[in-house]
C-alpha cells in the first residue's frame, strides 16, 4: 500500500499545481448589496466600494413602468450615471483573467433605441487604459427587460499583481437608463506558479521512483 502513495503522490502534486486555481473576487460589492436598503425602494447613495453610482435600487423597486422586475444576482443594482468606476487589486502570484458583469436598462430604451455605454479596464496608479470596449444595453417591455451577460477580456495581455480601476461610462442621458449588476473579477494562479518546468516534474518522478527501489529492498 505505501508503495503505491509513492507512484500517486507525485501525480496528486502534478494535478494541483498543473489545474489553475479561482480566487475570490477582488471587486468590492459588485452586487451592489451594501449599504442595504429596504424593500422596494431605491438610494440615491453611492454603494460601498465604488464612485460616481449615484441611484441604487431594491429587486423588486419603484415605478414599474421603468424599471425591471428584480435584479439579477442578490437583492440590489446600480445605475452608472456618467461614470461609475471602482478600484480592485490583483494580489501576488495571480492573474485577471476576465471581468463579467450583468446589464439592461429601463424600459425608456428598446432594441432599436438601445444604451451605449463604455467599459474600460486601467491602471489605477497611472490612469493608462488597458482595455476599452463599447456595449448596448437595452430594456424592452417594462418589469420584463432581460439581464445581459457580458465580460471583458484582457487576451493576449496577462494582467498580474497591481491596482486597478474598471469604469463604466455613459454620454448624456443615457446612463440613467443603464442598470448593472453582478460584477466579477476573475482571476487565477499565474502560470508561474500553475505549471512546473518539465525538469522539475522529471526529479519528482525519479525521487519517488528511487524511493520506491529502497523501500522494495528493504523488504
Amino acid at each position: 500500500m505505501k508503495q503505491r502513495y509513492l507512484l500517486i503522490f507525485p501525480l496528486v502534486i502534478l494535478f494541483m499545481v498543473a489545474s489553475p486555481t479561482m480566487a475570490g473576487n477582488p471587486i468590492i460589492n459588485g452586487g451592489f448589496e451594501d449599504p442595504d436598503i429596504p424593500n422596494n425602494s431605491l438610494a440615491n447613495a453611492t454603494p460601498t466600494g465604488w464612485t460616481g453610482v449615484n441611484w441604487f435600487f431594491d429587486g423588486q423597486v419603484g415605478n414599474p413602468a421603468i424599471w425591471p422586475s428584480g435584479s439579477s444576482e442578490g437583492r440590489q443594482y446600480a445605475t452608472t450615471g456618467l461614470l461609475a468606476s471602482t478600484n480592485f487589486r490583483i494580489s501576488e502570484f495571480y492573474q485577471l483573467v476576465s471581468i463579467t458583469w450583468d446589464a439592461t436598462a429601463t424600459a425608456k430604451t428598446s432594441a432599436s433605441l438601445p444604451v451605449q455605454y463604455n467599459v474600460s479596464l486601467m491602471d489605477a496608479a497611472t490612469d493608462a487604459s488597458i482595455i476599452s470596449n463599447i456595449y448596448y444595453a437595452s430594456g424592452g417591455l417594462a418589469g420584463y427587460q432581460t439581464w445581459e451577460s457580458e465580460s471583458l477580456m484582457p487576451i493576449g495581455m496577462p494582467i498580474e499583481e497591481g491596482d486597478y480601476r474598471l469604469e463604466f461610462s455613459c454620454s448624456g442621458l443615457q446612463g440613467e437608463n443603464l442598470l448593472i449588476d453582478n460584477v466579477v473579477a476573475e482571476e487565477v494562479l499565474a502560470e508561474v506558479s500553475q505549471t512546473p518546468e518539465p525538469a522539475s516534474m522529471v526529479l519528482l518522478l525519479a525521487g519517488s521512483l528511487v524511493a520506491l527501489k529502497r523501500r522494495r529492498r528493504k523488504n
